[in-house]
């Protein structure tokens, strides 16, 4: 999944409106071929919110550039039923080294991470 900027072609009219102007994401190192891994490492976010309904958009990749900059990433997986979860929190916790905060749209059992 490419960034969202006004160069994009390939986005839904609806979406045009929140795309970014190119010189703004130009400066900060993200063009319209920007993955998330990407744009992670060039933005340094805090939070992730997954609304696509992707499974596994979520990679270990992701999590780990994100935990590589935050000391207490969140990790917002809301897709619903769980089989669209961006990414399970068992795998979010153990990318993060236990770091992340996890919270899902959906039911998910207790994750035991070391002695918590």
């Amino acid at each position: 999944m490419a960034a969202n900027t006004e160069a994009r072609t390939d986005i839904e009219e609806f979406k045009r409106e929140f795309a970014w102007p190119d010189d703004a994401a130009g400066e900060r190192g993200i063009t319209a071929g920007s993955d998330l891994e990407q744009v992670i490492e060039s933005l340094h976010p805090t939070v992730l919110i997954g609304t696509t309904g992707q499974p596994g958009r979520f990679t270990e990749p992701i999590v780990s550039a994100m935990s590589s900059h935050v000391q207490r990433p969140l990790v917002m997986a809301l897709s619903n039923p769980t089989s669209k979860c961006e990414v399970v929190p068992e795998d979010a916790l153990a990318w993060s080294d236990g770091r992340a905060l996890v919270a899902t749209g959906s039911p998910f059992a207790p994750v035991p991470y070391g002695d918590r």
